[in-house]
């Protein structure tokens, strides 16, 4: 008898997650783990905040 490699009936997440250069988190959705990632990826764009929205470094740069 062959087993499926497709655990169904698991009770497993994913977590999806954007996040800057730093590794700092912009937005993080977590959905079941048979759940397609292409169906997450626009909500994850829309959590990117825009660049006029973050603070600017003073002084020269180093």
């Amino acid at each position: 008898m062959s087993r499926s490699l497709v655990g169904r009936g698991n009770t497993r997440c994913k977590h999806h997650l954007t996040c800057d250069g730093r590794g700092t988190p912009f937005k993080v959705i977590t959905t079941a783990a048979d759940v397609n990632d292409v169906t997450q990826a626009l909500a994850l764009v829309e959590g990117i905040p825009s660049a006029r929205h973050r603070r600017l470094r003073s002084g020269p740069l180093r």
